[in-house]
């Protein structure tokens, strides 16, 4: 089974990033579904007033190219999902969504302004409305490894995760949010959720430091993990700390290629890796 990459650059990676040309971004996703990626999420509907990064998702999804890659956009509530249920019967582009919640009732309520348990109900009517129009369905987990305002209860994250599997989510991604979790964290709790959640389900969001995020791959790759989030050039990552950050696609399809196999074109990832890092000059 090949280690699926699933990229998040032209969503989570720019939204933390100075705003984009429609047309930068347009071509971004065009080249990175040149690349054999599987999954490439290219954006949310989200209030533009709070991340405005996101405001020309409608033109951006308009301009991209059919693919191979599965698209997806991210809905953080079920007004949002009605305004791109409504744009996507038209366009007929994006064939899989992602919702969210944080495993920290701290982290929650300053992200979304709700506790996990109205956010579990507000994300349960997207579900239903997902379900009924045939998409697919992805779920994340924030601060899965831990939030430095409180408590992150293991038991609360497996009860989201049953919860978002018996309500049709295929596959669930656990964030590190804040890039708290050390090599032995990151293999102490993936050994923890696979004996709750089956292998093939699970995917990790690893904001890291540079020096030691291969270290945190190899201890997941070792307890059957086969899908990793990362974004092309590395963009986005904690919002607190500079120095911790997404994994960049072109270094972990690098990595991953030398003891498995992604199905991806290395070149042409690094190529996009370049060409986008050449635009953005004030980030490097």
């Amino acid at each position: 089974m090949p280690v699926n990459i699933y990229e998040v650059g032209p969503r989570d990676g720019l939204q933390s990033m100075p705003k984009l040309a429609t047309e930068t971004k347009i071509k971004l996703i065009n080249k990175l579904a040149g690349t054999g990626l599987k999954n490439i999420e290219v954006g949310s509907f989200v209030d533009p007033d709070i991340i405005p990064q996101m405001v020309d998702i409608k033109k951006v999804i308009e301009g991209i190219g059919k693919s191979n890659s599965c698209y997806s956009v991210l809905i953080p509530n079920h007004k949002y999902y009605k305004i791109f249920r409504k744009f996507n019967m038209e366009e007929k582009k994006i064939k899989e969504i992602g919702v969210f919640v944080s495993a920290s009732e701290k982290h929650n309520e300053e992200n979304v302004g709700m506790s996990i348990e109205e956010s579990m109900k507000t994300i349960g009517n997207i579900l239903a409305m997902a379900k009924n129009d045939g998409l697919r369905i992805r779920g994340y987990i924030s601060t899965a490894f831990g939030y430095i305002y409180d408590d992150v209860s293991l038991q609360k994250i497996i009860e989201i995760s049953k919860w978002y599997l018996n309500n049709g989510v295929y596959q669930i991604s656990y964030g590190d949010t804040i890039g708290i979790a050390d090599i032995r964290q990151v293999r102490v709790f993936t050994r923890q959720i696979v004996e709750k959640i089956p292998a093939d389900r699970v995917c990790l969001h690893l904001h890291s430091r540079s020096v030691d995020w291969r270290d945190k791959i190899m201890a997941a790759y070792g307890l059957g993990i086969r899908c990793f989030d990362s974004s092309i050039a590395g963009f986005g990552g904690c919002p607190t700390d500079p120095h911790i950050g997404n994994i960049p696609t072109e270094d972990l399809v690098e990595y991953i290629d030398c003891f498995d196999a992604t199905n991806t074109n290395k070149e042409k990832i690094q190529e996009t890796a370049h060409w986008i890092k050449s635009v953005m000059p004030n980030r490097f």
